[in-house]
């Protein structure tokens, strides 16, 4: 990848395009333990706080591509009255040009996401990495990108398919609606521990695709390595801002629900919404920086102490 770099750069293709410096933070050479833990943290928070001006053009997008569409779906009395109704309403999820509308939103999304990864890797190495070249660089690794993100993603759901078949042979028991719900929080519960192993092991693997250039297999085993014999350590560490995501999330969701109970909700209804959904946008423009930096900042620091 670095000599396909060097190639474009003599014919002028990548002539302005930043280098990061082969200078290491101090932090790189912290290992992730319980004495490094508090340094990466806190270099995390630094990066994504002076970084906020390179990101927020990119994160800004992905957050309103991330914002959710209101679905309006069918009364129980009209499904009574009509049960075409659903079938009109399901009908469009498996129309062609929905799938690759869907497709062209997740990798335009994906592209984002990797630019805001190599303009915070650029901070954090001391190089301003411009909008531009930081989105060139994304679109050429996008195709790794993308499918290590979907091997990722699909790893993560793996544990979850017996779970899915135990569900339905519970369903098929004729149990008590209390006892069903019982066992089927239980059941969530177990499967959701693998789950989360599997998504903490593997959670650096995108970066290292994006940032690094490495083919989907090898990104993989890369972000097994980085967190091998830390899994504890590296839960608690991404926690954190993830913590801080998830909860911009919840308030986002929730506040037009809670909003609409207030008095004289209903006269303002469309300034309301228009102004949460403002917020839902800012909120999440923010923490998505947050969550990346912090695993750019692991991600150089596993990197440079396996050189």
């Amino acid at each position: 990848m670095r000599g396909v770099s060097q190639s474009l750069r003599c014919c002028g293709i990548l002539a302005r395009m930043p280098q990061l410096p082969d200078a290491a933070p101090a932090t790189d050479s912290v290992a992730l333990s319980p004495r490094g833990f508090p340094l990466l943290l806190n270099a995390a928070f630094r990066l994504w706080w002076r970084s906020l001006p390179a990101t927020l053009p990119l994160s800004l997008p992905i957050a309103l591509l991330a914002q959710p569409q209101r679905v309006e779906l069918p009364t129980l009395d009209a499904l009574q009255s009509d049960p075409d109704l659903l079938i009109d309403w399901v009908a469009p999820l498996f129309q062609a040009h929905t799938w690759w509308l869907f497709a062209a939103l997740s990798l335009a999304a994906l592209w984002l996401h990797a630019a805001v990864v190599l303009r915070l890797a650029g901070q954090h190495r001391g190089a301003a990495v411009t909008l531009p070249a930081a989105l060139w660089l994304a679109l050429r690794r996008l195709p790794g990108f993308a499918v290590t993100v979907l091997l990722y993603g699909l790893l993560c759901a793996l544990p979850m398919l017996p779970m899915l078949g135990i569900m339905a042979w519970l369903g098929l028991q004729g149990l008590d609606l209390p006892a069903l719900m019982l066992a089927s929080v239980l059941i969530s519960l177990l499967f959701s521990l693998p789950v989360c192993w599997v998504a903490i092991r593997l959670m650096l693997a995108p970066y290292a695709a994006a940032l690094d250039g490495d083919g989907p297999l090898a990104s993989l085993r890369t972000a097994s390595a980085a967190v091998a014999g830390s899994w504890w350590l590296a839960m608690a560490y991404v926690s954190m801002p993830l913590l801080a995501f998830l909860g911009v999330g919840f308030v986002a969701a929730a506040a037009p629900a809670l909003v609409a109970l207030l008095p004289g909700a209903e006269a303002s209804s469309l300034a309301l919404d228009w102004s949460l959904r403002a917020l839902g946008v800012i909120g999440t423009a923010l923490v998505w920086p947050l969550l990346h930096a912090s695993l750019v900042v692991l991600h150089a620091a596993a990197a440079r102490r396996t050189v």
